[in-house]
């Protein structure tokens, strides 16, 4: 089951090509220094809505950021005119989606993590004011690639613990540890490539800022499907939300693979993957979790301890996703052949109670204390909805149902 009723997909890409402006945005992500050569750091991380998020001591004050190792450095607009910071550079980002714009860089003189300061590291200044799904997960800013290539990163999802280490020994790496090579381009955001029956899939980034399990471009389903056996389940709407806002609308294919696997591995790393033209090709924290992760951005090696956890149970839904919008809470997608779809709910339609839960009156925060409290996702099997669709209102009541049988 999703934590979300829509996938986070937190990527973001810079490309950094010639000289100028391209060039000095390089140099500044790959700026910074370290209050200690020798050290091993360990935190707990609390998971909301599907997103890492750590302690981050900025400005003289305890913050909260998300940890995504699928973008750089980023620093929310008011964090940045509270600390009084000045942008020097502006550069084109895109996100998750394929979509840029404009944004502005700074240089953030000291961030500490535990009692580990860095200095002089670059970031993006922006906000997560187009998904009001973004602003629920409550962080001031992005702990990056670009930082976090800095040192030695293990994620322990079981254990909601993070390391940082000035040397890969410390981490303590399973023996039995698969090894996966990636590759990282100025930002430092690691890419792997899979074989999904046999077909080259990536470069999907792995991408704690992610919320889902894997995801592809579209142009790639027919070959994969063709290539071997699939178990397929198709849904049209917006899926998925980037910096930017929503994904555009457009048919989803969420398929699961058993014969998944890396180049040079025969190991098979079963998975769903969802097919989709808004997608860029991410690997994210539903799939993650399974490993205890371990990143070396020296040799680029990224090394996958299973964790003991399977994730196979949760992959159930309701059939639809909600979405709020306009002050309304409406149905973004439905997936076909679901209880949903047979009982005629459709894109558009706005949820007017669920579960007794008044929907009408829902603002911002009751939203977001909805997608905190994960009551779709994690506490409810049955749901009785009344929604109201082409100016009437309908009753239906729906149970929870595996994507694939």
């Amino acid at each position: 089951m999703h934590r979300l009723s829509k996938l986070i997909l937190l990527t973001m890409v810079i490309v950094l090509s010639g000289c100028g402006t391209a060039g000095k945005v390089r140099q500044l992500l790959q700026e910074g220094t370290l209050s200690k050569n020798e050290y091993r750091v360990t935190l707990n991380f609390e998971e909301r809505n599907g997103l890492l998020i750590v302690p981050v001591t900025i400005g003289g004050k305890v913050r909260h950021f998300l940890l995504d190792t699928g973008a750089p450095n980023l620093i929310t607009s008011a964090l940045a005119s509270e600390l009084g910071m000045q942008a020097g550079l502006t550069y084109k980002v895109g996100d998750a989606h394929g979509r840029a714009q404009p944004l502005s860089f700074v240089r953030v003189d000291s961030l500490r993590i535990s009692d580990l300061t860095f200095y002089g590291t670059g970031a993006i200044v922006s906000d997560f004011s187009a998904s009001p799904e973004l602003e629920c997960v409550g962080v001031e800013g992005i702990i990056g690639a670009n930082l976090l290539a800095k040192t030695f990163l293990q994620i322990d999802y079981p254990n909601s613990k993070i390391v940082l280490a000035s040397h890969l020994d410390s981490l303590q790496i399973d023996t039995a540890a698969l090894r996966w090579t990636f590759t990282s381009s100025a930002q430092r955001t690691p890419q792997v490539v899979l074989r999904a029956n046999g077909v080259p899939l990536g470069p999907l980034t792995v991408d704690t800022g992610a919320t889902g399990w894997m995801a592809a471009p579209k142009s790639a389903f027919a070959r994969v499907r063709d290539n071997g056996p699939l178990q397929v389940r198709r849904t049209y709407g917006s899926a998925s939300i980037g910096l930017y806002g929503d994904a555009r609308k457009d048919t989803l294919f969420r398929t699961w693979v058993t014969d998944l696997t890396m180049p040079d591995s025969t190991a098979l790393l079963p998975a769903a993957i969802d097919f989709s033209a808004a997608s860029t090709g991410q690997i994210g924290n539903a799939y993650l979790r399974q490993f205890v992760l371990s990143f070396d951005w020296r040799t680029n090696q990224l090394y996958l301890s299973p964790s003991g956890v399977s994730n196979e149970k949760d992959l159930v839904t309701f059939g639809f996703n909600p979405l709020f919008r306009n002050d309304q809470l409406l149905v973004s997608l439905v997936w076909q052949d679901s209880q949903a779809d047979r009982e005629g709910i459709r894109p558009g339609d706005r949820v007017l109670f669920m579960n007794g839960m008044d929907c009408i009156n829902f603002d911002k925060k009751a939203y977001c204390r909805f997608l905190i409290d994960q009551q779709m996702g994690k506490n409810w099997e049955e749901l009785d909805l009344l929604i109201e669709q082409g100016g009437t209102t309908r009753r239906i009541k729906l149970k929870k149902e595996p994507y694939f049988h």
